[in-house]
């Protein structure tokens, strides 16, 4: 076997400042979740449909706004992209912590949520570009590791700082660990590159894609809300296939479209794409309906539901670096695959064992411990699969893409999941989440199955 090449400390640097942003994302998440309780308390004239978009816009505004700032930085550099989302997410969390109406939370929240757009795709192709190309794998195992650990502590942090000083609290000291990475990424990452012919943008690809990505997302985000048979919802979705449809048809010929189809001409491009598709619809149509079951069928605190989905994160987060650097030996589709059927067989163990008599230890905890292993090496290593081949210079273009197929897929995971649950409750209602956790595991076993195709 040969000498795996050696990874520069510039590297672990670059991983380091790059992943400080996925920290502060779901720091941010937790935040705006543990403070929904105290915002409708104190703005309490305004009905919870408005309050909602304070989470939906920021989804449709991060996910609609994506394949934009893909193409963005190739354009003006990936550090400028990074820096410029720093500070767009810092001038939002600042207007959020000031904000005195709803109408301004909501706007900090777009705002916010154009700062993940640019952050997300960039800051991944930023570690990734220092890291060799066999070693990839070793700096996504580590990408999610932090990931996973933050998803871990979020919800304590959240609800310290926020009993401590009040819901605006957690708000201004994301603005200072925004500067601080802002700080750290001026030092460490080095200035982007200026040439005479910058990569161009097709201008009427920009609205196309906010239409076609936003409706989507929207429909998304407010079906639960509207319900289904809301005159919107069909409206949207139209308007997401017309402008989806004149987008892709641009893609074929305009340079600089938003959209490259080139990429989907690389196998394991579309390979990890397919996967990462399924992994997503299954991990959230599970893991949104999960504090119900804990809550509606055994009867456990929020508190002791939030504990025992943590142990399942925090399996994840211990072997996401190990399985790193296993699969930059071993290969991917090893990883990825054999990680969906880990998880698929996690479930049925639920399946089996579940009751209406809670039994944590025999039930559940065997259960999340495999499926934390096979969630890890499935979900974070389906990454490495679609962007093992990208080439440097087109990083943060395949990210975008990706990362806006996973963005959708996990809404669309939790609109399954509650269609599946219905309005079911108590006890009564097991056989429902069984018929989730069925729709979960198939979902990782077909994402497994998919990587197993990609024979680079």
């Amino acid at each position: 076997m040969a000498t795996p090449e050696p990874i520069p400390g510039r590297a672990w640097l670059a991983l380091a400042v790059a992943s400080a942003t996925v920290v502060i994302i779901i720091l941010d998440s937790g935040f705006v979740s543990l403070a929904f309780p105290e915002i409708e308390t104190e703005f309490a004239t305004t009905d919870r449909s408005t309050l909602s978009w304070i989470s939906s816009g920021y989804f449709i505004a991060m996910a609609s706004l994506m394949l934009i700032t893909g193409r963005l930085a190739e354009r003006v550099g990936v550090r400028r992209v990074f820096l410029g989302g720093l500070a767009t997410y810092a001038f939002g969390a600042l207007t959020m912590a000031a904000a005195s109406t709803p109408i301004l939370i909501i706007g900090a929240r777009l705002v916010q949520g154009a700062g993940a757009a640019a952050l997300t795709p960039v800051s991944l192709a930023i570690a990734l570009r220092e890291f060799p190309v066999s070693r990839r794998s070793t700096a996504i195992g580590g990408w999610a590791v932090i990931g996973g650990l933050s998803g871990v502590v979020a919800p304590t942090a959240g609800a310290v700082v926020i009993d401590a000083f009040g819901w605006r609290a957690p708000f201004v000291l994301l603005v200072g660990l925004l500067l601080g990475v802002a700080f750290a990424a001026v030092r460490v990452l080095d200035a982007d590159v200026s040439t005479d012919e910058p990569s161009p943008v097709d201008i009427p690809s920009v609205p196309l894609a906010i239409a076609a990505v936003g409706s989507a997302a929207l429909v998304l985000t407010k079906v639960r809300d509207w319900g289904v048979d809301d005159v919107r919802i069909p409206v949207f979705i139209l308007l997401s296939l017309a402008a989806g449809t004149f987008l892709l048809r641009r893609s074929r010929t305009a340079p600089g479209s938003l959209i490259d189809l080139g990429l989907f001409s690389i196998r394991s491009y579309s390979i990890g794409s397919v996967a990462s598709v399924f992994t997503q619809i299954g991990f959230f149509s599970f893991f949104f309906t999960a504090p119900l079951f804990f809550t509606e069928v055994w009867g456990y605190s929020v508190l002791a539901a939030g504990l025992a989905l943590a142990f399942h994160q925090a399996v994840s987060a211990v072997v996401g670096l190990p399985l790193g650097r296993v699969a930059d030996r071993l290969g991917l589709r090893q990883i990825v695959g054999f990680g969906g059927l880990l998880v698929g067989v996690s479930f049925a163990w639920m399946l089996v064992f579940v009751d209406t008599e809670a039994n944590l230890v025999l039930a559940i905890l065997p259960a999340f411990f495999v499926g934390g292993i096979g969630t890890m090496a499935n979900g974070a290593f389906s990454t490495s699969i679609a962007l093992r081949e990208i080439s440097d210079d087109a990083l943060a273009r395949a990210s975008s893409g990706y990362y806006v197929t996973r963005r959708l897929a996990s809404g669309l995971g939790v609109v399954v999941g509650t269609a599946i649950l219905g309005d079911s409750a108590g006890p009564e209602s097991l056989n429902d989440f069984k018929a989730v956790w069925v729709f979960s595991g198939l979902c990782y076993v077909t994402s497994g199955l998919a990587a197993f195709r990609d024979r680079t």
